[in-house]
């Protein structure tokens, strides 16, 4: 069981690694969630994987801060903000006015989920600032 557990893990982390990779060519898809994805399945399913993600030039700090002080780096709030925030607003100003109701979902989720993107750090904490805590 717990081998097919590991198999499964390993796809679904493979499929979260393409998904991620074409987020960077669509502007609609987000790279770092799927990215993210992929490291948590790769860490509970193969360390050979997981260490190349860490590893990898462009994922691999991201991936890092990210397992060792949940930071998102200001470029990529900044980033996803205005991508997610446009991409939300321009569907909401084009879609017709019989649909309010999904226009104010739509709103309250970018809402949300800026507010959640912004709540994390941006820099990890040193060690003397966690010693003066």
């Amino acid at each position: 069981m717990k081998k097919v557990r590991s198999i499964c893990l390993m796809i679904l982390g493979a499929i979260f690694l393409f998904l991620g990779i074409l987020g960077i060519f669509l502007p609609l898809l987000p790279t770092t969630p799927f990215i993210l994805l992929t490291a948590f399945c790769w860490a509970r399913s193969s360390e050979k994987f997981h260490t190349w993600l860490l590893e990898n030039k462009h994922f691999g700090l991201m991936v890092h801060n990210w397992e060792t002080s949940r930071v998102i780096p200001i470029k990529m709030k900044w980033l996803s903000t205005i991508m997610m925030n446009g991409a939300i607003m321009t569907t909401v100003f084009t879609m017709s006015n019989d649909r309010w109701w999904l226009k104010l979902i739509m709103v309250a989720i970018a809402i949300s989920t800026t507010m959640w993107i912004w709540s994390f750090p941006h820099e990890a904490e040193s060690e003397n600032d966690a010693i003066a805590k």
